[in-house]
């Protein structure tokens, strides 16, 4: 039986009707089992069936929204995201070294820097090929997908921080190291004739300052060169890698792309 208000709100009831009293006119002895009866719903009755389907769809809804919200902020990007991986890679790597009881030259960091910038390079790319990656940013309203094509932007922009803050970190470095090196110098006289040296014992130590003088200032010279553009060098060998990407395998293509090659 289809039950009917005057709103539209419409349902299907179905079996037999019953009546307490039959009724008493020709019509409606001849109302047959199953036929549609119109009958009208009170106001309260529509107004509760009308919360009863609204708190059900919100409740769908909500769930869905819910879980559309946890997956954005599962994949959700920051600006600082790229550069904390740099640094990440770059400290494990330093680690490993110190714990070979060596330390890694600055070419060994620029390279290393490179290379994770063309691990992450690939798995990007991969990801967005293989259609298992997500990665949505924080606008204002609400949040974005981004592209492969952004993301690797950004991965380029991060890039140019990282090689442009290193060599700046490694100027300041190398400056503050002359500095104590001048000062030692500076000093070596007052200490030698503290210690009370003869004179042939001076002249000897003289001359081995000399040599050391000559091999720091040779390493002074050289460490300096690789310092200065460091960053366009490794900015270089990015492009590089971009314009081979695809055409041989990962580990081939970075054999072959060297920071300083």
């Amino acid at each position: 039986m289809k039950v009917s208000g005057n709103d539209g709100i419409s349902t299907v009831v179905t079996g037999s009707v019953g009546y307490t009293n039959s009724p008493q006119n020709a019509a409606s002895k001849d109302v047959k089992k199953g036929e549609p009866i119109k009958i009208d719903i009170s106001k309260e009755g529509r107004e509760q069936y009308r919360k009863s389907l609204s708190a059900h769809n919100q409740e769908k809804m909500d769930l869905g929204s819910v879980k559309a919200q946890k997956n954005i902020i599962k994949h959700l990007s920051m600006d600082s995201d790229f550069e904390s991986k740099f640094h990440k890679e770059a400290e494990m790597m330093s680690a490993a070294a110190k714990e070979k009881g060596t330390t890694m030259s600055i070419q060994g960091k620029a390279e290393n820097y490179f290379s994770t910038y063309a691990k992450m390079y690939d798995e990007i790319v991969q990801g967005y090929e293989a259609g298992t990656r997500e990665t949505y940013v924080s606008e204002e309203g609400g949040y974005r997908k981004l592209t492969k094509e952004e993301e690797l932007s950004a991965l380029d922009k991060a890039f140019g921080k990282i090689a442009g803050d290193f060599e700046k970190r490694e100027t300041v470095n190398q400056n503050a190291r002359n500095i104590i090196e001048e000062g030692f110098k500076k000093f070596a006289p007052y200490r030698k004739a503290k210690a009370g040296s003869t004179t042939t014992v001076a002249e000897k130590e003289i001359k081995a300052d000399s040599t050391v003088a000559a091999t720091e200032q040779e390493s002074k010279e050289t460490t300096s060169n690789v310092i200065e553009g460091i960053s366009k060098k490794m900015i270089n060998a990015a492009d590089l890698f971009k314009a081979g990407y695809g055409k041989s395998d990962l580990a081939t293509l970075l054999a072959g792309i060297k920071v300083f090659g």
